[in-house]
């Protein structure tokens, strides 16, 4: 096994681990099951989803996620704004966006995922090197945000950003 496979065997064992004792507590009598679920479940873990070889920045991941959780909580009250109150317009389209600064299939679909917590936005599809995301309103509102989520994820996998 290799240095990146120790690795992520640590971190799965560990997090399996964390969660075990998080469910049931501090019961010695648990972990005569749990340890041995926990190694069982960490080797499964391995050969269905082995170890890749990204280097994500675990500073510049704690330093997104509140902006993640900012961005979610004014994507949800955008949208109950404009569900609550007919008079706002919703005029939605599909925005084709290139992600050129996010040449990681891993990266991509991170990004993706959290798209859809901008305000007015969904993430539809990736196709080749371009995101298509379902808007509510206001295309170039959308692509700014955008912008700013996909400097945001290149910062997290180590990928210069066209933005910066």
């Amino acid at each position: 096994m290799n240095f990146l496979g120790l690795g992520a065997l640590c971190w799965r064992f560990t997090l399996l681990s964390a969660l075990w004792w998080a469910w049931l507590g501090h019961d010695c009598a648990s972990w005569i099951v749990g340890a041995p679920a926990i190694a069982v479940s960490t080797a499964v873990s391995l050969s269905l989803l082995p170890p890749l070889s990204i280097r994500i920045s675990p500073v510049e991941l704690v330093s997104v996620a509140p902006k993640m959780v900012w961005r979610a909580l004014i994507g949800g009250i955008d949208v109950a704004r404009r569900v609550l109150s007919p008079s706002i317009s919703i005029e939605p389209s599909m925005l084709r966006y290139p992600l050129l600064s996010l040449p990681g299939n891993t990266a991509r679909w991170c990004f993706l995922h959290c798209v859809s917590l901008l305000p007015g936005t969904l993430s539809v599809s990736l196709e080749g090197d371009e995101a298509i995301v379902h808007v509510l309103a206001n295309q170039d509102r959308a692509h700014r945000e955008l912008a700013k989520l996909e400097s945001d994820i290149a910062s997290i996998f180590h990928h210069p950003s066209r933005h910066a």
